[in-house]
């Protein structure tokens, strides 16, 4: 009877650590993952230990990364607000300044008169384009 306890109490803590995706891949967060499965963990999965694949889509981590574009977007801000190139974020509620402080990007909400007008025209016309794509 002890030795049945023991087994499965073992099994409790390592059925979720036997999958493949999770330990080769990684968690990933709603945000982190696309709607595309990596095919090769998913076989992998059913081949190997299949329960596996209940922990591999409960923790994201049978999705597809989409991390690429985030930090190759957050990469293209750094160097810009680094080199001092201005950076600007517009939103529903206002014009947000994009700075590098302290290594870390900043956003400080500024007026539109505080602009040069030849930069905000073109705010103004990018944002009339995105408005009229949609």
């Amino acid at each position: 009877m002890k030795k049945l306890l023991v087994v499965m109490l073992c099994l409790g803590f390592l059925l979720p650590a036997l999958n493949c995706a999770t330990i080769f891949d990684g968690a990933k967060k709603p945000y982190e993952r696309t709607s595309d499965i990596q095919w090769g963990f998913f076989v992998l999965d059913l081949l190997v230990f299949w329960p596996g694949l209940i922990v591999d889509f409960s923790t994201g981590a049978i999705y597809k990364s989409n991390d690429a574009s985030k930090s190759e977007s957050g990469q293209n801000l750094q160097e810009y607000a680094s080199a001092g190139i201005p950076c600007y974020r517009v939103s529903a509620d206002g014009l947000y300044k994009i700075e590098m402080s302290e290594g870390q990007l900043k956003e400080a909400k500024i007026e539109p008169s505080t602009l040069p007008p030849v930069v905000w025209q073109a705010i103004e016309k990018e944002k009339s384009n995105a408005l009229g794509k949609q």
